[in-house]
């Protein structure tokens, strides 16, 4: 399992993290059940992987009004 994850200040005032998982295809909805579950979390998702470039396939973001409220 492979995840890679960035915070953007995408608007003044409101940040983001954007979490981008490598997980075996048969995993993705347990685990993705597991991640939307969390109060924190305000998407969840499964997306096509375009490999060899992008082998991520759920896509998981957390959005806050200060950078303290998303780390």
């Amino acid at each position: 399992m492979n995840c890679e994850a960035l915070l953007e200040d995408y608007l003044q005032d409101a940040f983001e993290i954007v979490s981008a998982w490598d997980l075996p295809d048969d995993e993705v909805e347990r685990v993705g059940g597991l991640l939307a579950a969390e109060p924190e979390v305000t998407l969840c998702y499964q997306r096509r992987r375009h490999l060899p470039e992008w082998p991520y396939n759920l896509f998981c973001m957390i959005h806050g009004r200060a950078r303290g409220e998303v780390e």
